[in-house]
């Protein structure tokens, strides 16, 4: 499963600060890990939700050049 970013998620993940979802989204569980990706597809950290905080904290952030093989088109 994975998150796609806002330049402004982006920018605060890339400094390893936690983001907000974008909306409320009862899909989201305590300590659900997914990956996120950028707009362009490109493969940005791991990160887990925390229900309490409302945020997705970041586990481990990457600084890669290129999109992902793996980066979802459905979303």
């Amino acid at each position: 499963k994975s998150i796609t970013l806002g330049s402004q998620s982006e920018e605060r993940l890339r400094n390893g600060q936690a983001i907000s979802p974008d909306q409320a989204d009862p899909r989201y569980h305590d300590q659900e890990e997914r990956r996120a990706y950028n707009s362009d597809g490109i493969f940005m950290a791991l990160v887990k939700f925390d229900t309490i905080a409302n945020i997705w904290q970041p586990t481990k952030v990457f600084h890669l050049d290129t999109p992902s093989p793996y980066f979802p088109d459905d979303i």
